[in-house]
């Protein structure tokens, strides 16, 4: 007996906005799915998944973060040992949002602060947040552009006042913003 005629185009591939799961459309009377992924080196898409007929979804691990990944979806049909492969999804871009900014640190002089902080890789930016005191609720009080710029000076603040910093990181791919999570809080007193 040979291989029945292919599988359907799958389609509707989707990615959720907080990690990279794929989801698509069932297609009948396949015997499974595998998920090819864009490798840049062979510019070619590669097997990197394989999933059963039931699966609608399959989150896509180890990756590294604040990267932009390519996928698509092919459904598979196997009678007896001959397998045949329907038509690749249209491709669907993943983006995998930046990691925790680390080592946050704080000087201070002249009624400034100073904030540093380690280098997130492949980021647009940074955003620092300080505390109100009266709301209880961190503020953004500025954007600071660029991967390798990791400090700002908040200036003119009250000598003797205690405050507290949160950075995160952000990356921007076709005019959407994918944010990391908020570093530990630091604080300082004023001088």
């Amino acid at each position: 007996m040979g291989a029945a005629t292919p599988p359907a185009k799958v389609e509707n591939v989707r990615q959720s906005s907080t990690k990279i799961t794929l989801s698509w459309d069932s297609v009948s009377g396949v015997s499974g799915y595998r998920i090819l992924q864009y490798n840049s080196d062979s510019d070619d898409y590669e097997e990197v998944a394989s999933v059963g007929a039931d699966a609608t979804s399959l989150d896509v691990t180890k990756l590294i973060p604040a990267s932009v990944y390519q996928f698509k979806v092919q459904a598979y049909k196997t009678i007896d040992t001959q397998t045949s492969f329907g038509e690749a999804s249209d491709e669907i871009v993943g983006v995998t949002k930046p990691g925790k900014v680390k080592k946050v640190k704080l000087t201070t002089k002249s009624s400034a602060v100073t904030i540093k902080w380690s280098k997130a890789d492949g980021v647009t930016g940074y955003q620092i947040y300080r505390l109100n005191t009266k709301t209880k609720k961190y503020e953004k009080i500025a954007t600071v552009k660029g991967e390798e710029k990791i400090s700002y000076k908040n200036k003119k603040l009250k000598k003797g006042s205690t405050y507290s910093y949160k950075v995160r990181a952000y990356m921007t791919v076709e005019d959407t913003d994918y944010f990391g999570g908020y570093s530990a809080a630091a604080k300082i007193k004023v001088k």
